[in-house]
C-alpha cells in the first residue's frame, strides 16, 4: 500500500477560494452582457431621395413612349413615362442626353372633335440627342444633315412618384435607336451595348444607326433593314435646296465631300466597288433626273454598290477598316 502524501500548500485556502469565486462571477457577467440587447441611440433617418439622372446614364429596360389621354374638359393631355434608369453595364436601350429642369407646357390645338398635341420638349431632345451623337450644330457644308441622327428617336422620362412628391418635375431626354432599322423587331427601341456618345465619329453601333436599304430604291425607305444584313445602298445625309436651285454637278461634289466626312474613307468609291450618288425629288416626291435641281427639292446622299456586289455592314465612321463586303 502506497502512502498518500499532501502538504499544507495543496489545501484550498480562503484566499484561493475567493479568487475562484470572483473569476466565476466575472465570467457570468461577460456572458450575460453578451446576451443582453444593445441599445443604439439616435433617430431613424429616411432614405435620401435621389436627384435627377445624369447625362450618359442608361435606360436599362425597353424604352417607353409618351401616351395621350383625355384630360379635364375633354382636352388631351400627354403623359410622360418613367424609364428604368441605371448604370451602363452591358445591354441598354437608351442613354440620357439632357435633363430639362423646367419643362415647357404641352400645347393642345384643335376643336372639340379633333385635337393635336405639340410638345416643345421633344424638340429640345431632338437637338440634345443629335449633339450627343456628335452631329454639328449646323448642317455639314451648309446643306447636309446625317441620317444617322434620324434613327436616334427621342424619348423622355419623368421623375419617380417619390421624386415628384418631393417637388421634382424635370424631364430627361433619352436617345434610342428606332426599331425600323432592325430586321424583325417589335420593340419600341433596339437594344445595344456600346455608348451612342459621339457615335458619328467613333462608329459605335454603326450597324444600328446607319441607314441601309436592301435595294437601290432611294424612295423605298420602308424597306430599310439593319446595316448588318446584305444591302446595296447606304444613305449618309439628307438636305434641301431651299429657296434657290442648284446644279447637279455642284450638289454631287458636295455629296462626295459629305461621304468622305462621315465615313472617314479616303477613297469612298473603294476602287470602283462603290458609287457615290445624289438623289433629288420635288416637293411632290417626283424624282429629279436633270442637270438642274429646282428650289425646295429634297436631297439624299449615299453610296451604291457596283457590279452586283453587296455590303454587310455600315460604312459610317469606318476609317481605315476593311470595306464590309457581304
Amino acid at each position: 500500500m502506497g502512502e498518500s502524501r499532501w502538504s499544507a500548500s495543496d489545501e484550498m485556502t480562503p484566499r484561493r477560494l475567493g479568487l475562484l469565486v470572483m473569476a466565476v462571477a466575472l465570467l457570468a457577467v461577460l456572458v450575460m452582457s453578451g446576451l443582453r440587447p444593445h441599445l443604439v441611440t439616435g433617430t431613424a433617418q429616411a432614405t435620401p431621395i435621389p436627384g435627377p439622372p445624369g447625362v450618359g446614364d442608361c435606360v436599362t429596360d425597353p424604352v417607353k413612349r409618351p401616351t395621350v389621354a383625355a384630360g379635364g374638359s375633354a382636352s388631351l393631355i400627354q403623359v410622360y413615362p418613367r424609364q428604368k434608369i441605371g448604370p451602363c453595364n452591358g445591354l441598354r436601350y437608351g442613354e440620357i442626353t439632357r435633363v430639362i429642369s423646367d419643362p415647357s407646357p404641352v400645347v393642345v390645338e384643335g376643336t372639340a372633335t379633333y385635337q393635336s398635341i405639340s410638345d416643345p420638349n421633344i424638340n429640345v431632345c431632338y437637338d440634345s440627342n443629335s449633339a450627343y451623337l456628335g452631329q454639328a450644330t449646323q448642317p455639314i457644308f451648309g446643306l447636309w444633315s446625317p441620317t444617322g441622327t434620324a434613327v436616334a428617336w427621342p424619348a423622355l422620362s419623368r421623375p419617380s412618384p417619390r421624386q415628384e412628391a418631393a417637388g421634382q418635375h424635370w424631364l430627361a431626354c433619352v436617345v434610342s435607336v428606332l426599331p425600323n432599322v432592325i430586321a424583325s423587331t417589335n420593340s419600341d427601341a433596339a437594344p445595344y451595348t456600346e455608348s451612342l456618345r459621339h457615335a458619328l465619329q467613333n462608329g459605335h453601333n454603326r450597324n444600328l444607326i446607319g441607314y441601309c436599304i436592301k435595294t437601290a430604291a432611294w424612295d423605298q425607305g420602308s424597306e430599310s433593314g439593319a446595316c448588318g444584313l446584305p444591302h446595296v445602298l447606304e444613305i449618309f445625309a439628307g438636305g434641301f435646296t431651299g429657296q434657290h436651285s442648284a446644279t447637279r454637278a455642284e450638289l454631287e461634289a458636295s455629296c462626295l465631300r459629305v461621304v468622305r466626312e462621315l465615313t472617314g474613307i479616303a477613297d469612298p468609291t473603294a476602287d470602283g466597288g462603290l458609287s457615290v450618288q445624289l438623289y433629288a425629288a420635288t416637293s411632290d416626291s417626283a424624282q429629279v433626273s436633270g442637270a438642274q435641281i429646282p428650289a425646295e427639292a429634297s436631297l439624299q446622299c449615299g453610296v451604291v454598290t457596283t457590279g452586283g456586289r453587296q455590303l454587310k455592314g455600315s460604312l459610317l465612321a469606318l476609317g481605315t477598316l476593311p470595306i464590309p463586303w457581304a
